[in-house]
């Protein structure tokens, strides 16, 4: 996504070894990672409902898998007029990203990253970013883990890196009644985190580049 997934011309934002990165100074992963606690959202566009972005943990021995994915669809009246479907699965070890495999469907516009580790190193090749070495501490903009806000964000779409201007408001009361983090990004894409207080990503609004609004509902 997620949104750290931005979709192309006429399309939404989508938004959907841990030895060396300690040495890095870079904080251990958050809670959800080590809890292993599910996410789910309805997606909305416009007051709407277009869709569900889910992301899912699992524990493979020392390792955990999060597998995130995406899947909305536009329609006026009867006619759909536009789909996006998005995987990503990435493997964690303590608080290094050890890999993340992502591909894209954007409406007939296919993406995808592969990014590995290799010593303390994490390599990433992307449809649009080509191969290169990510900065240290860099990890995939996939929404669920609040570190990304302190570290470089690998686009999980195409595998670019994104800048962003980055705004904290503190803690807010969400219609849900949850209290959260609010944390506004603009640069690469302009769109709202919010996360509570055990870390776990509880909601997201995005701007498309129609000038609609996406708004994540936790399920």
């Amino acid at each position: 996504m997620s949104l750290g997934l931005l979709i192309g011309r006429r399309r939404l934002i989508a938004l959907a070894g841990g030895a060396a990165l300690s040495r890095l100074g870079w904080a251990a992963a958050p809670s959800p990672l080590a809890s292993g606690v599910n996410i789910a959202f309805s997606v909305w566009r416009n007051g709407s409902e277009i869709g569900s972005h889910t992301v899912d943990f699992d524990r493979e021995g020392d390792s955990i898998s999060v597998r995130s994915e995406a899947n909305f669809a536009v329609a006026v009246g009867p006619i759909t007029i536009y789909r996006y479907h998005y995987q990503a699965h990435e493997i964690w070890r303590g608080d290094a990203l050890m890999s993340v495999r992502a591909r894209t469907d954007d409406d007939g516009t296919i993406d995808h990253v592969d990014a590995s580790r290799s010593g303390d190193s994490l390599i990433v090749t992307g449809s649009k970013s080509g191969r290169y070495t990510a900065p240290p501490g860099a990890i995939a903009a996939t929404h669920w883990n609040e570190a990304e806000l302190d570290r470089p964000m690998i686009n999980p779409q195409n595998g670019d890196l994104m800048r962003f201007d980055r705004r904290d408001f503190g803690r807010e009361r969400l219609d849900s009644g949850l209290e959260a983090r609010h944390v506004a990004l603009t640069g690469y894409a302009t769109l709202d985190l919010w996360y509570d207080e055990a870390k776990r990503w509880c909601a997201l609004r995005a701007v498309a580049t129609d000038g609609s609004i996406i708004d994540y509902r936790p399920r």
